[in-house]
């Protein structure tokens, strides 16, 4: 059935109306979303402008708040903060403690991964003042503290363009090397800039070598053994052999930087560890760094030896609570040409700090008069028959071994006392940082 529509004219005429009437609107909404589209992406730009300007101006920016720079401290680093690297995070945060307008600029990998684990540990405040390093930002600061030379050379180029007179701390290790090319123009380069004021050496070989080749005068080098170590505590009292334990537990503790870590000795500490196996069932043995199974193999005494990986302060206050001994049959010049560790080791120190007697070589005689064999330190050729001799020797006379123990504990907590290294090194700033 058809259905006419009994007023045609009218309807046609609504139906146009309409119509124009819904073109209007459509139209008006689409000028309208257009506009909105335009001032929205306009803000977004602007927005983007201002943010990116913030990131390429950021520590003008912060200058400009802080108003002067009078007594700002700058410390740039290369790993800070990597909680592996413990000795660099125990003295930045002496220095971020005892200058309280100081700031840390880095140019660690996955800087804020790192800087939230920083944060859990030391807090928020700490690590609010610390930033990623943007070599084409303006830094402003009345003085620079580096450690390494290689940070020193690194860092070099802002320093002088923003005209910032630094102090360079230069422990063994940082492409430091003895009559090596690189090394030698790195020096050349650093202690020449306009801006260098001194150096911190922690060897005598150190600064012999500094003067000998005369890389600044004298009384700009400035000679202070050991480091600022942030030696550990035991959270627990030790167990020893025979008396607390069955086991005669020796660790080496390292990081891998050659394939079979010959720099650091780790081929003579599992070969030494493969005849002391023989020896006695009483031996166990125990990495931590980077060092795997893999590297050298140990199948013969795969049930005797113990691979923990790299890890951080907490394991060892009670990891060394059960060591006996440490050994570390470091070779100079291995790593590179005229390369070199000081001794004993970082990683060594602090496990003597928590009375674990310290087997260690010292080819270069670098604790000539501060440590004494026999006394409180163990004197080894990088020969693992050699090794075994004077570690069976211990063995067999454990109380000649925890005197060692304790009088090697006793020579890094007086040698090695924060408040003496940091002392050092404080005043240092102070008074190099009022000359300008």
């Amino acid at each position: 059935m058809t259905v006419t529509n009994p007023c045609p004219g009218k309807n046609a005429q609504w139906m146009t109306l309409n119509r124009d009437f819904f073109d209007r609107v459509r139209l008006g909404l689409r000028w309208r979303l257009n506009l909105v589209k335009e001032k929205t992406s306009g803000i977004w730009r602007g927005i983007s402008d201002l943010a990116d300007f913030f990131v390429r101006f950021k520590i003008r920016v912060l200058t400009h708040l802080l108003k002067t720079n009078r007594g700002r401290l700058l410390i740039f680093d290369d790993t800070f903060h990597w909680i592996g690297s413990n000795f660099r995070i125990v003295e930045i945060n002496a220095y971020l403690a005892h200058f309280p307008r100081s700031l840390v600029y880095t140019t660690t990998p996955d800087f804020f991964r790192k800087r939230r684990q920083y944060a859990q540990l030391y807090g928020w405040k700490m690590a609010n003042r610390t930033f990623r390093y943007d070599p084409k930002a303006e830094y402003s600061g009345s003085f620079a503290f580096i450690i390494f030379l290689h940070n020193a050379h690194a860092f070099l180029p802002v320093l002088e363009r923003c005209r910032v007179p630094f102090l360079m701390e230069m422990y063994p290790g940082g492409f430091f090397c003895l009559n090596n090319e690189r090394s030698d123009a790195w020096l050349r380069l650093v202690c020449s800039s306009p801006m260098f004021r001194g150096v911190i050496v922690t060897t005598r070989i150190s600064k012999q070598y500094l003067m000998e080749k005369k890389f600044c005068d004298e009384d700009k080098i400035h000679y202070m053994y050991g480091g600022v170590a942030g030696l550990p505590e035991l959270r627990r009292q030790r167990a020893q052999y025979p008396e607390d334990k069955r086991t005669f537990d020796i660790c080496f503790i390292a990081y891998q930087q050659t394939p079979r870590g010959e720099d650091k000795g780790y081929d003579v500490f599992i070969a030494a560890a493969k005849i002391l196996a023989k020896l006695s069932p009483i031996f166990r043995f125990h990495v931590v760094g980077t060092f795997s199974e893999r590297v050298i193999d140990v199948s013969e005494i795969w049930d005797r030896i113990t691979f923990y990986g790299p890890q951080t302060r907490a394991f060892f206050e009670t990891f060394h609570a059960d060591m006996d001994a440490i050994v570390s049959p470091c070779r100079p010049f291995v790593l590179e040409p005229g390369a070199f560790d000081g001794i004993p080791t970082g990683c060594t120190g602090e496990a003597g700090a928590c009375g674990v007697a310290m087997f260690t070589t010292d080819v270069l005689r670098l604790t000539e008069g501060i440590f004494h064999d026999g006394k409180d330190i163990v004197l080894i050729q990088p020969d693992p028959n050699d090794v075994v001799e004077k570690m069976m020797f211990y063995f067999q006379n454990p109380d000649l071994l925890r005197r060692i123990a304790l009088g090697g504990r006793e020579t890094i907590r007086r040698v090695l006392a924060n408040e003496l290294q940091v002392a050092f090194r404080v005043e240092m700033i102070e008074k190099l940082m009022k000359q300008g």
